[in-house]
């Protein structure tokens, strides 16, 4: 597993022209040379943005060798976290005058599994520098250059596998406004769970509802004035803070603020309350998207966190007490050896595993020493049927083996 260096080019920096990206994943925020001062501080904004996700994600601030154009080394700093993946980001800030070097972005491109992200202020330039004009922009706000950020960890596959969120409301409180929120995080790129869209006939539905929860790993709740009354809403936010996700409240007009949770986006409609057909105006539905993609990556870490320090606990009851013997943390994976002597190289998949996991864990595996078996360890009890199915003939398949997130220990036990 190689190293994500998350760094910042602000000044006379020639990594981009010549420093070595074959060993690790590099993600590079830089603006154009001749930029205005205040797009280089646009630049500074959004690096440290995309460096506070990292360090609650495991990251570490350190300095690592650079290469200025005489070839001698110098220490930059940066952020720096494993990863699976060695993808090469080149995050360009865009000035609303001046161009980005061309020779400096054909030269990035040229590398593997590299891509460039324009980052542009709306208003400023209405098409990314000639150098990479066909490739797709990040347009934000004025003064919200740091709303790219999820963008940047999207592309780096960095955290989440993908935007996830599941709506959870209360029907007779506002269908209407889920169904506006719905459309207006899926037009920003998340993947939404809404029940009305969502469910085949003869499904159980609270199977469904269960899945979906534990697949999308993040929970928006809308509180209006009953909302708190509704066993549904009240089982979802139960579900998500036991399980660590995400969560972030949106306050509706006439909430009884009986659901306490943080943070929560305010609004500014001042009616006295809102019912099922009522509609928020397009500026708080704004709102909310804007507010919600700030708190996302930063409270999706929460549950890798978490899941991280129960394997880490678990592992270190049954070493002490099963026979076990911990090895430790490598490679992304944390390895153990059971009481017979096989070694396992234990991996932790905060949604219930498809391929990709399954893959990941082959593939880290394999790369710590021979004879290690791969275990996912994961949600998978909440999975539908058919799923289940699938994962069950994925791991006889590829002999990557899988546990229960469930009691860790009493699941450890099965590995003897």
């Amino acid at each position: 597993m190689a190293d994500l260096l998350l760094q910042l080019e602000n000044g006379p920096c020639a990594m981009l022209r010549n420093v070595p990206m074959d060993e690790s994943a590099v993600v590079l925020v830089s603006h154009a040379s001749k930029a205005a001062a205040s797009t280089k501080t646009d630049a500074c904004w959004l690096f440290h943005a995309i460096g506070r996700s990292l360090l609650l994600q495991g990251a570490r601030v350190e300095k690592r060798l650079c290469w200025n154009q005489r070839g001698r080394g110098q220490a930059c700093k940066g952020y720096c976290r494993q990863s699976s993946f060695q993808n090469h980001i080149l995050v360009v800030v865009e000035d609303a005058k001046a161009d980005f070097d061309t020779g400096i972005a054909q030269n990035f491109l040229a590398q593997a599994n590299a891509s460039i992200l324009p980052v542009i202020e709306e208003g400023k330039r209405p098409t990314p520098s000639p150098a990479y004009k066909q490739h797709i922009a990040y347009f934000h706000k004025p003064g919200e250059v740091e709303s790219a950020f999820p963008e940047v960890l999207h592309l780096a596959r960095i955290g989440t596998e993908a935007l996830n969120v599941f709506i959870s409301y209360r029907h007779e409180d506002s269908a209407a406004i889920a169904t506006q929120i719905f459309h207006a995080l899926a037009e920003a790129r998340f993947n939404v769970f809404l029940d009305r869209f969502r469910g085949s006939p003869s499904h159980d539905f609270v199977g469904v509802i269960n899945a979906e929860l534990f697949e999308k790993g993040f929970l928006l709740v809308l509180e209006g004035k009953d909302t708190h009354l509704s066993t549904w809403v009240q089982g979802e936010v139960a579900a998500a803070r036991a399980h660590s996700m995400g969560i972030v409240k949106v306050k509706l007009p006439g909430s009884s603020e009986k659901l306490t949770v943080s943070p929560t986006i305010e609004l500014q409609d001042t009616r006295p309350t809102v019912g099922e057909k009522d509609q928020l105006d397009p500026a708080d539905i704004e709102t909310i998207v804007s507010e919600f993609r700030k708190h996302f990556h930063v409270l999706s870490a929460k549950r890798q966190i978490a899941l991280r320090q129960k394997l880490k606990l678990s592992v270190e009851i049954a070493d002490r007490s099963l026979g076990f013997q911990d090895l430790g943390s490598q490679n992304g994976l944390h390895r153990v050896t059971s009481p017979s002597g096989r070694e396992y190289g234990l991996a932790m998949s905060a949604r219930p595993p498809r391929i990709g996991a399954f893959r990941q864990a082959a593939k880290d595996t394999a790369a710590l020493a021979p004879n290690v078996t791969p275990v996912v360890v994961g949600p998978i009890q909440y999975q539908l049927p058919n799923d289940k199915m699938d994962t069950l003939w994925i791991s006889t398949v590829s002999g990557v083996r899988t546990l229960n997130e469930g009691v860790s220990l009493i699941n450890l036990l099965s590995l003897r």
